[in-house]
Parts: C-alpha cells; structure tokens; sequence
C-alpha cells in the first residue's frame, strides 16, 4: 500500500498535543470541469475521456490505492481515529493551468502513464487528445490557458 494509515495516525496521535489537528486531503481525478471558456463542454467530455478510457483497460478495483481514491477516502480503516472529526466533500479546486499543463497532469497518474506507453495505438490517442482539446479550444498552442476544475475532499480531526 502507498500509506500505512495505521502507522500513520499512530505517529500522529503522538506528535500532536491536544487540540493539535490532523486533514487528509485528496482530489478525484476522474472528472474535471472546464470553466471560463465558451467550449467548456467540449473541453470538459475530451478531458474526461482520458481518465475514463485508461482506467477502463485496468482492473482499477485490484489496486487498493485506486479504490480508495475512487470512494473518496470513505474506506473505514482510512478515518481519522478522533471523536472530534469531519468530513468535506464536493468542494471543487480551480486549476489555472494550460492545455500542455493538463496532459502533464494526466501522464503524472502510472494509471494513464502505462495505458498512454502500452502500444503505439494507445500513443495515437493520446496525440488525437492533444488535437482535440486544442482544436476545441480554438488555439494551435498547446500553451493556451487552461482554467478547470477537481472535486477535492478532506477528512479532518481534532486530538482531545
């Protein structure tokens, strides 16, 4: 596993003194919002087709760390081990990047990583991406501002 939770909330339960707080924070990479743009829309569903498609040749549910990101950290063994906790969820981050920014962003998951380096078709696609979210855009500059967003959630606690 990528965190040892338990051992995590032990070494915080001891460096924090009472009152100290605790947030795990993460965001969903599966979907994403294009704001400000008259083709958000368009934008939006190219975007969202590069997570949808390389998780799809996946058995996302093997991997432990992917599930617990897809259910929004509401894994039992995952929750912060004080009374005093709380949950936040459907807050969205807007992202100012660029189009060249976002696919960065992408290849940065191993998932797409893999899926994008696993034969030249795949590679094909994944330039076919560049194109389309760039002729959506209006632009032939992979470096046009890129405005969208993520759903982040966050657990947080309290030590008493």
């Amino acid at each position: 596993m990528f965190l040892d939770h338990e051992k995590f909330y032990r070494e915080c339960d001891r460096v924090l003194v009472p009152g100290g707080v605790i947030a795990a924070f993460t965001y969903d990479c599966q979907e994403h919002r294009v704001v400000e743009h008259p083709n958000a829309e368009k934008l939006s569903r190219i975007m969202n087709e590069i997570p949808e498609k390389a998780s799809s040749a996946q058995d996302l549910e093997s991997s432990e760390y992917s599930m617990i990101i897809i259910k929004k950290y509401t894994y039992p063994n995952i929750q912060i081990p004080y009374t005093d906790r709380k949950r936040i969820d459907n807050v969205y981050m807007t992202i100012d990047s660029t189009i060249v920014g976002f696919l960065k962003l992408c290849l940065s998951a191993s998932f797409v990583r893999n899926y994008v380096n696993s034969c030249n078709e795949n590679m094909a696609w994944w330039r076919s991406c560049e194109e389309r979210l760039m002729d959506a855009y209006g632009t032939a500059d992979p470096k046009a501002p890129l405005t969208y967003q993520m759903e982040v959630f966050m657990l947080l606690g309290r030590k008493s």
